[in-house]
């Protein structure tokens, strides 16, 4: 028997549910081709990474990096400026808009959190090595934990290679990751 159906076997014994099995490699391939598109520099008063989140130019990035009311993003090649459009700070992101016009890739939303269990991807360091992850605390308020290190700043994909979530926090053996519906939820009631 394969290992994954004696897992599975095992806890249907123990009257547990079964634990996902991980995405495809081809799944995570798409995965990791998405959050490299999505995945963008920004420039404030650091450097940081950001994800896109809106096909009209919308990041997501740090609140901290950005204290003006613009910052330059590097999207491929080339830098953009883009403008504050709100500050998150309850979430510590702030939406920027990219001036001009796009192409922006940014990736099909998923706005449920992900449950504890689920496979999630994310990008290393480098902003191009694909990580496996799980989700190891399900959404407890505007946030979800996963079983990855990963740069703040960074996105979170499910195994459809839908974004669900940005890092807000690296911690010692995980990351914070603020889901993308509370962040949905909460733009325009920012104070």
């Amino acid at each position: 028997m394969s290992p994954p159906l004696v897992a599975v076997l095992a806890a249907l014994a123990l009257g547990e549910p079964a634990a996902p099995p991980p995405p495809s490699s081809g799944a995570l391939k798409r995965a990791a081709e998405t959050a490299g598109r999505a995945s963008v520099r920004v420039l404030g008063s650091g450097t940081a990474p950001g994800v896109l989140v809106g096909a009209d130019g919308q990041v997501l990035t740090l609140v901290g990096l950005v204290h003006g009311s613009a910052a330059l993003v590097e999207l491929g090649n080339a830098r953009r400026t883009a403008r504050v459009v709100e500050r998150l700070p309850s979430l510590g992101l702030v939406l920027l808009a990219i001036d001009g016009d796009g192409p922006f890739p940014a990736p099909a939303a998923r706005l449920d959190a992900p449950a504890t269990g689920e496979w999630v991807v994310g990008l290393g360091d480098d902003g191009r090595s694909p990580r496996l992850g799980r989700v190891i605390q399900g959404a407890s308020g505007p946030w979800f934990e996963v079983s990855l290190r990963l740069p703040p700043g960074t996105p979170v994909l499910d195994g459809q290679a839908r974004l669900v979530g940005v890092v807000t926090e690296r911690r010692r053996s995980s990351s914070r990751v603020a889901a993308l519906g509370s962040v949905r939820a909460r733009l325009g009631q920012a104070p």
